[in-house]
């Protein structure tokens, strides 16, 4: 399912050049992600799953930095 959304993710994100409006198409992906990180476990023991699951989680960050390192950001 995540996998799905990240393709439409990057066309919406493609579409827009208002940063404004990338980070609300950001935002609006918190529940799916919230559920990836709930409901499956990524460092499967079988390789492939592992190595699929980590591939979608490292596509992901890969769009998030196209907006902006989000890591860099620190707490007040």
């Amino acid at each position: 399912e995540l996998h799905n959304a990240l393709v439409q993710l990057s066309e919406k994100l493609q579409a827009t050049k208002d940063y404004s409006q990338k980070l609300v198409i950001l935002a609006d992906q918190q529940d799916l992600i919230d559920t990836y990180f709930d409901d499956v476990l990524v460092m499967a023991d079988q390789k492939d799953i592992r190595q699929n699951r980590l591939a979608t989680l490292a596509r992901l960050r890969k769009l998030f930095l196209k907006v902006a390192d989000f890591s860099l950001l620190q707490a007040p």
